[in-house]
């Protein structure tokens, strides 16, 4: 069930292969691209609500949660779990579940990362990221259309077609893009593995 504080509907937009829930997300995206990887939706994490913890046995009680982003930043190799939601929603039950649940998991995997909530009072382009999100923007206009033949694509292809990755394409051939979710998640880089 969603939660009442959501009201309106994200616009839902892609932007180097990725497909995004909301504007928010976008912003974020341009903000961090010059100095951060990510992926979107790393990981989902199904969990006992009872102690908010992973587990794999799944049955009528276990909830899932996927957290928006995994982002390493490329200058102390730091990570980060990212939730973007609305400053309404920042110290919202549902974000302090959340946070147990991520901070579980990070804890019972021996992980480098942080959780962190952002909302649009932490999200602030510069000049050049803003003419960016607006030509983005632009270029999506046509994109809730194209989103309605993927979606009757996927109900009736039996075969379906991989339309949006969980990663920004890659413009090097130096890297795959193994190397590049493993350097995300583990802060290795290829010729550490």
């Amino acid at each position: 069930m969603k939660s009442p504080l959501y009201h309106k509907k994200s616009k839902k937009v892609a932007y180097k292969g990725v497909f995004y829930a909301s504007l928010l997300e976008l912003k974020f995206v341009l903000l961090i691209e010059d100095k951060c990887s990510w992926i979107r939706e790393p990981k989902t994490i199904f969990y006992n609500p009872e102690n908010y913890k992973h587990t794999t046995y799944i049955n009528e009680k276990t909830k899932r949660y996927t957290p928006d982003f995994l982002v390493r930043k490329w200058s102390d190799n730091s990570a980060y779990i990212i939730e973007i939601k609305p400053e309404k929603l920042r110290h919202s039950t549902q974000m302090k579940v959340r946070q147990k649940v991520m901070n579980n998991y990070i804890k019972d995997n021996g992980l480098d990362w942080k959780f962190v909530v952002l909302t649009e009072k932490d999200i602030h382009l510069k000049p050049y990221q803003k003419e960016k999100y607006i030509q983005v923007t632009k270029d999506n206009k046509r994109f809730s259309a194209r989103l309605a033949l993927i979606k009757k694509d996927l109900k009736f292809n039996n075969d379906p077609q991989k339309y949006f990755s969980a990663i920004p394409q890659l413009k090097t051939n130096e890297i795959t893009t193994q190397e590049y979710i493993r350097y995300v998640k583990y802060g290795k880089l290829p010729d550490e593995f």
